[in-house]
């Protein structure tokens, strides 16, 4: 059977790819050296075409090679949506379907109600899989201990944090956070 991956890794796929091109390259120079003026002519000229061609795919090879490993590697979910369900569920609902009809946002947009499959592994899909949190801000949004732990997660992995503060609400003073639990 036959495999255009025969390897595991992207980069050994690469890797033996650039030296088939090296060899390739080495034996179209050789009919350059025979002792016939007009077949090293006309083998001389080939194999320049060759290289020059191979001159320039091989980088732009390179580089797809690169960009598809550092998009394969991308966290999953562009933003990941913290919330209170009695003071925003609704509101994050309509955040995420405006965030995903811009076609601006590149990844997912993560929210519990849609997404969220194993209570147990929610703060690994924060730490791990998430660029960005928004914390919508309501009233009671630091009273709960999911949320404090989503942004006790995104402050220890030093993911991006935005907050998006509804009206009356503000940042925690001093006061509040050291009073929690």
């Amino acid at each position: 059977c036959l495999s255009s991956r025969p390897y595991v890794s992207t980069l050994a796929n690469v890797l033996e790819a650039i030296q088939t091109a090296a060899i390739l390259q080495l034996l179209s120079l050789a009919p350059a050296f025979i002792s016939d003026d007009a077949n090293s002519t006309l083998a001389g000229e080939a194999a320049s075409c060759f290289f020059v061609a191979a001159a320039i795919s091989l980088p732009v090879a390179i580089v797809a090679a690169v960009r598809h490993t550092l998009a394969s590697r991308q966290k999953p979910y562009a933003y990941f949506l913290s919330h209170h369900k009695d003071g925003a569920g609704a509101f994050a609902r309509l955040l995420k379907l405006e965030l995903r009809s811009t076609g601006k946002v590149h990844g997912e947009v993560f929210l519990d109600s849609d997404n969220l499959t194993d209570l147990d592994a929610l703060l690994d899909v924060v730490a791990f899989q998430v660029r960005s949190l928004v914390v919508l801000v309501t009233e009671r949004v630091f009273l709960r201990p999911w949320c404090l732990a989503e942004l006790a997660v995104c402050n220890q992995q030093e993911i991006d944090l935005t907050c998006v503060y509804f009206a009356g609400c503000q940042k925690p003073s001093d006061e509040f956070i050291e009073a929690l639990p």
